[in-house]
């Protein structure tokens, strides 16, 4: 090697010497800012924790407001959502909570957050300042005054006046827009016709009104008219529950009839649907004698002449892996069986259920192979008591299985 390329050499090295010791050093520069803002955040998390249990514990509103005060002087964020437990309830408990008008956060802060049992399942909800206070109307203001957002919520809870406007509390509503609320961001979730005109008039937008409460009312079809509610965009999640009364949770015929004929897409009805035509699962099915309430008078007949118009595809699964011409099937009707081959149900469709795939055509064939075995089983246990009248009860049910047979075959 010559002097010339030792010396070439010998600048590379140097070169790549004191790339590698700035890469150290900007590693170790990124490593130390990272801690610093790992640091930095777990302090904000720490902050942000006392400020929510010093709403907890504090006595009284004089000794909140002061630790509020406290807190946003270190900068803390009043409308960071504050994270509680809430105790699970059943779904009936829940219910009657609600229709007793009872709200989840009124009844936490009542209780003053008091601390749960560790033996109690709880959930963690994130609940917007103002909605631990949504029953005082002089808290709000001092904390609206500190900042809180009128319209902040989280993904748990609404925010406080969309809440007002659930419980059609028209004075606290009008008592939030005076402190600056923005009308425009209201979700007008109510079907009260008075505080919907009143949102209106004062700047709410009608493609916030919510369409499933709007037309929970019995007067649906008036107020969809009057608010020129679009139902041809009315998605299928919508369809499935507007398409109910609310007290049973029932598919109800006239409102499922009005929806398809204002263009709601006849493919939102599913195969849970279907089941509760065919299970006569429908409202007016059943009534209260005590209540003199007369049935409704539309039939599973009727129910399957509407669907059928729109030309409904009856080969959809409903629950444990089962399809209507199956549930048809079970019920041994030949007449609603030939009604439901004659919209297209296809015998040879098939639903998984328990890693199992079955048809209406398997369906069948097993009861008769059922049929047969336990004949076969019962003539030899009871021979003594085994008559005419017996044999004669065993072959009137298999010759109508067997029909049942005939019948899907032809399709």
């Amino acid at each position: 090697m010559n002097i010339q390329s030792l010396l070439v050499f010998i600048s590379f090295l140097f070169l790549f010497s004191c790339q590698t010791s700035k890469q150290t050093e900007d590693t170790e520069k990124d490593i130390s800012e990272r801690v610093v803002q790992i640091q930095q955040k777990h302090k904000q998390d720490s902050i942000q924790r006392a400020f929510c249990e010093c709403l907890i514990d504090s006595t009284n509103n004089e000794e909140i407001l002061k630790n509020i005060d406290n807190f946003l002087a270190q900068n803390i964020d009043i409308n960071n959502p504050c994270n509680f437990p809430e105790e699970v309830v059943s779904g009936v408990a829940e219910a009657m909570l609600i229709n007793m008008g009872v709200s989840i956060s009124n009844r936490i802060l009542r209780t003053r957050f008091k601390k749960r049992s560790a033996k109690v399942n709880t959930v963690p909800k994130n609940y917007p300042i103002l909605m631990l206070f949504n029953e005082d109307t002089a808290m709000i203001r001092q904390l609206v005054s500190r900042g809180a957002d009128l319209n902040a919520k989280t993904k748990d809870i609404i925010s406080l006046t969309n809440y007002y406007v659930s419980k059609n509390e028209l004075e606290n509503v009008k008592f939030v827009l005076s402190l600056g609320a923005k009308a425009e961001e209201i979700n007008i979730v109510t079907n009260d016709e008075k505080m919907i005109d009143f949102l209106i008039e004062n700047g709410a937008k009608k493609e916030n009104i919510d369409k499933i409460i709007l037309l929970e009312n019995d007067n649906y079809k008036k107020l969809a008219e009057k608010y020129k509610i679009n139902l041809s965009k009315t998605t299928c999640e919508e369809f499935n529950t507007i398409s109910k009364v609310t007290q049973f949770q029932k598919i109800n015929f006239e409102r499922t009839k009005w929806l398809l004929e204002n263009g709601v897409e006849a493919s939102c009805i599913d195969g849970d649907f279907l089941e509760a035509i065919i299970s006569e699962n429908f409202d007016g099915r059943f009534f209260n004698s005590r209540t003199k309430k007369k049935p409704n008078q539309h039939t599973r007949k009727e129910w399957i002449e509407l669907v059928g118009k729109y030309n409904i595809n009856w080969n959809q699964c409903a629950s444990f892996g089962k399809s209507p011409l199956m549930l048809a099937v079970e019920k041994h009707d030949k007449e609603l069986i030939q009604s439901l081959l004659n919209q297209n149900a296809d015998a040879n469709f098939a639903c998984g259920f328990a890693g199992q795939n079955k048809t209406a055509k398997d369906t069948i064939e097993k009861e008769i192979q059922y049929a047969e075995k336990n004949e076969e089983g019962k003539r030899e246990r009871e021979k003594e008591k085994y008559n005419t009248k017996s044999k004669k009860k065993y072959t009137t049910y298999i010759n109508k299985l067997n029909e049942i047979k005939k019948l899907l075959k032809q399709k």
